[in-house]
């Protein structure tokens, strides 16, 4: 995986566009980030830095926001995307921020930043509402029919 230098998103080198600048390779996850960067928002991207954070303990809407919130609240963050149904939280802060600093300010809302036992390449989602082996079988067979899933675990509680 390459990040790309205006959005910060991880992406597959093989799929990304690039470009090539003095020797370096500079990679992009779409058309719009690559024009940025060729307009020099290059400088620009450089003065935040991301942090990826998968979270435990989320159980709705207004957890993500209170996450969130929590987040804001720390000197140098910039931005910040809680996502509940990835239990995942994106944030964009200044590159001196420890990402520590944010793990405490949400171990502070009551929740916690938890391991990164994901393979690269593995997605792990809360599927809401899914409580009968009937919802099981749906979401299996959606799956079943998607091209690059290769392996699934469902619950009916999840």
């Amino acid at each position: 995986m390459v990040r790309d230098p205006i959005c910060g998103m991880d992406i597959d080198p093989r799929k990304a566009m690039k470009i090539v600048r003095d020797g370096r390779t500079y990679y992009f996850c779409s058309k719009n980030c690559q024009q940025q960067f060729e307009q020099g928002k290059k400088q620009e991207a450089r003065t935040t830095r991301m942090h990826d954070l998968p979270i435990k303990g989320m159980h709705c809407a207004s957890c993500a926001g209170t996450i969130s919130k929590a987040i804001r609240k720390v000197p140098g963050v910039k931005d910040v995307n809680v996502n509940f149904a990835l239990e995942h939280a994106r944030v964009e802060a200044a590159p001196d921020v420890p990402e520590e600093k944010i793990a405490q300010a949400i171990f502070k809302a009551g929740y916690e930043v938890a391991s990164r036992e994901t393979a690269p390449g593995e997605l792990r989602l809360k599927v809401i509402g899914m409580d009968n082996p009937h919802c099981v079988s749906t979401v299996a067979n959606v799956l079943a029919a998607l091209s690059g899933v290769t392996s699934k675990e469902l619950y009916v509680t999840e």
